[in-house]
């Protein structure tokens, strides 16, 4: 939506909680595992949660001064949480993610 210069985020449900994770990080945690090879599943993930509304919050953010603002589909509240846990993968490939959301969202959008 902002790339292709709309002025709103249109969002369905601001309460949902993801755990968002930079591309450079998959692939470098690809890398990892591909080295080593150990049979097993393994999270590829950052273990931190982010709502939708602060991650609107973040994009508005990095945008600055340019009047983007979001606005809400849906009054639906309810929300659910999809957060995973790194420990495993970073006990047997000692990986972990590097990029935080800030500076995820900074290189995507300006890219």
């Amino acid at each position: 939506q902002i790339k292709n210069n709309n002025s709103k985020i249109k969002i369905k449900n601001i309460k949902h909680i993801r755990d968002f994770i930079a591309v450079d990080d998959v692939c470098d945690s690809i890398l990892a595992i591909a080295l080593k090879q150990k049979k097993g599943t393994y999270n590829i993930c950052t273990g931190k949660g982010t709502s939708i509304e602060d991650l609107a919050n973040i994009i508005i953010k990095n945008f600055g001064s340019k009047g983007l603002q979001y606005s809400l589909l849906s009054q639906n509240l309810t929300h659910s949480k999809l957060v995973l846990n790194p420990t495993y993968t970073k006990t047997i490939y000692n990986w972990k993610s590097k990029i935080n959301i800030n500076n995820g969202c900074k290189n995507l959008l300006y890219k």
